[in-house]
This record gives C-alpha cells, sequence and structure tokens, in this order.
C-alpha cells in the first residue's frame, strides 16, 4: 500500500471510529503530513469559493470586486496558499519516493524511532550482561588481590564478551539500517511547510 494511500485510510478511520490507537497513527509525523496537505488543499478551495462573494459580473461576464482592498488580501492569500500546496506537493512525492526506495514498513516513523530505542536497550543490556553474570568471578578476583586486567583474562569473561559482541554486532547494524532511515525521512518532513 501506498504511503498516501495508507494515510488517507487511517486518518478516515480516525476521523470515523475515534479510537485512540487510529488517532495516534493517524497523528504519526509520517502520516500526518498528508492530512495537513489536504487541509491546505480545502482551505484554498474555500478561499478561491469566498473570491466570488466579493465580486459581481459585469455585462462581459468579468468579475469586479466589490471592494479592491480585501479582494487584493483574498487573491494575495490565495497565490501563498498556492505556493505552499505546490511545494508541499513536491515534497510529499519525494516522501513516498523515500518510503518505496528505502522498503519502510510498518508505515510508521514513531515505531522506527521506538524499534531504535529497543535496539539501543538492547545493547546497553547484552554489554552489561557478562559482568552481571560473571560477578563472583570478580569478586573472586578482588579476594586474592586481583586487578581489573586479571579478571579480563579469565576464559570465562573472555567467552561471555565474546558472545555478547556476536549478539551485538546485528543490532548495530539494525541500528545504521533505522537511523538512516528516520535521518532521510526526517530531512524530508523538514522541507514540509505547515
Amino acid at each position: 500500500m501506498k504511503l498516501s494511500e495508507y494515510a488517507a485510510y487511517i486518518r478516515k478511520e480516525a476521523d470515523l471510529r475515534g479510537y485512540a490507537a487510529d488517532r495516534s497513527r493517524a497523528a504519526d509525523p509520517l502520516i500526518r503530513p498528508f492530512a495537513l496537505f489536504q487541509d491546505q488543499q480545502e482551505r484554498l478551495l474555500d478561499l478561491q469559493r469566498s473570491t466570488l462573494s466579493l465580486c459581481w459580473l459585469n455585462d462581459q461576464r468579468k468579475l469586479i470586486p466589490y471592494d479592491k482592498t480585501s479582494f487584493d488580501a483574498i487573491q494575495s492569500e490565495i497565490r501563498h496558499l498556492q505556493e505552499i500546496i505546490t511545494s508541499n506537493s513536491v515534497v510529499l512525492e519525494e516522501l513516498e519516493a523515500a518510503v518505496e526506495d528505502l522498503s519502510i514498513e510498518p508505515l510508521s516513523l514513531g515505531v522506527l524511532r521506538m524499534e531504535l530505542a529497543k535496539a539501543l536497550e538492547s545493547i546497553t543490556f547484552l554489554k552489561a550482561q557478562p559482568d552481571k553474570d560473571l560477578a563472583h568471578k570478580w569478586k573472586a578476583v578482588l579476594e586474592v588481590g586481583g586487578s581489573r586486567e586479571m579478571y579480563e583474562a579469565l576464559p570465562e569473561v573472555i567467552a561471555a564478551r565474546t558472545e555478547a559482541a556476536a549478539k551485538i554486532t546485528p543490532l548495530l547494524a539494525h541500528i545504521e539500517t533505522l537511523e538512516h532511515q528516520i535521518n532521510s525521512l526526517e530531512l524530508i518532513l523538514a522541507k514540509f511547510i505547515r
């Protein structure tokens, strides 16, 4: 499913059902710009319609404003909003392409950030685990007047650290991928004009 289709579906679900989970997904930084873009388009349409109420048609079917300053102010606002919509359209297309190129699944920046935090916590846990598991060895080394180097040279400690390093390596690759995905998406989202 394309990101724009998913965003439209989630917004519709959030509006219709109003469940907290749907509202949370609709508020995701990856999904929210699509709703803002739709709101901007609706605002532009409203402004264009309101222009008609500020004018009358002369006998040549040309619009003549009742109040030139009000009319010019709305025309200026319309032009500004059209520029924003044009720019945001390009940004959303770029975002759509980036999500597809980076194979981002699920379609949520919040979930990517949670996965990153979870992977970082796992690494912290794995780094600390050998010392927790071998605390009795550290106490034994201290009791005989040994040093940290003596403790680190123990075969059990070397094996535990090697095992932890083997578990950490794929997590580091996953973290690198997640950071690249998050940074790429955030760079694109920073271009979106609210």
